[in-house]
């Protein structure tokens, strides 16, 4: 991959000087980026949907495609990464304190503004990822706790004796039920 991007950059972007290549190259990125983003929003949306039907299929399927996007969306924050990091060095600055937002508060004009709208883009679809990823945790955690009280409603109705023992006792303290009924004849 990383031959192709250098191919791809060389070929591209040939006649312009390396910080409008790496600027290109970096709303590029962040294109992509936001196209991923929607998408994961999107399973997300969808994966809520099966949580509340409880289809199990559905969320499986969801679950595969929710991490496909989430390895998409690392190797595009590594490209995203290392653009930053070329165009520090070509500000004379250290990488770990640069950031789309930081480039742009130092840039203005034309050519920023795309970058400012994807960066504003991406930052709005990852607030709504946040917020659509909390409500599913809740889903899930929900049914959890069903299957939970579910599982142990089942145990009772497995051992009936549990609601005719006294409160406190346990299976070892409760009196021998057979003893008793044979005892009274």
């Amino acid at each position: 991959m990383m031959n192709w991007k250098k191919r791809y950059r060389n070929f591209y972007f040939a006649d312009l000087d390396s910080m409008e290549i790496d600027l290109k190259e970096l709303v590029a990125i962040l294109k992509a980026e936001r196209e991923v983003f929607v998408k994961y929003l999107e399973k997300l949306i969808d994966q809520q949907r099966y949580l509340t039907k409880n289809d199990l299929p559905g969320i499986k399927s969801s679950v595969k495609q929710i991490n496909a996007l989430s390895r998409e969306a690392i190797a595009l924050e590594d490209g995203r990464r290392a653009a930053i990091d070329r165009i520090s060095n070509e500000l004379r600055m250290n990488p770990e304190d640069i950031s789309v937002s930081q480039i742009l508060e130092k840039f203005k004009g034309p050519k920023f503004e795309e970058l400012k709208q994807l960066n504003n883009m991406i930052l709005d679809i990852y607030k709504k990822v946040q917020i659509q990823k909390t409500h599913n945790e809740l889903l899930i955690e929900r049914s959890m706790n069903i299957i939970k009280e579910t599982i142990n409603n089942i145990k009772e109705v497995n051992d009936p004796g549990v609601a005719y023992r006294g409160p406190g006792l346990s299976r070892r303290d409760a009196p021998d039920q057979g003893a008793s009924i044979s005892g009274a004849g």
